[in-house]
């Protein structure tokens, strides 16, 4: 990234999808369906929009309400507040909100 302040120009190196496809995130407040907390890690599949494929992915926990979220192949637009819900077929399992 280059500043040219007697331009007045920005540049930026890089391709769109650099910032557009994300393979991990992390999901905080996670829920689970069960009251007995999953065995971690857990492979599943995650939708990070309503209308999103599922996508095959390993969650693993970061923290004490947070959760890695790696998936087998890149998601596009996985945005900040919107929620990651698991699935294993068509059961939910539970889910989390994306940061």
């Amino acid at each position: 990234r280059d500043i040219l302040v007697r331009h007045n120009r920005l540049v930026v190196v890089g391709e769109h999808s650099d910032k557009l496809y994300s393979k991990e995130f992390l999901i905080n407040n996670a829920s689970w369906v069960s009251d007995t907390p999953p065995v971690f890690p857990l492979y599943v599949s995650v939708r990070t929009r309503y209308r999103a494929s599922l996508q095959e992915c390993e969650i693993v926990p970061v923290g004490t309400d947070v959760c890695r979220v790696v998936c087998k192949n890149k998601e596009k637009a996985v945005t900040p507040g919107q929620s990651a819900v698991f699935y294993r077929k068509d059961e939910a399992l539970g889910g989390g909100v994306i940061y």
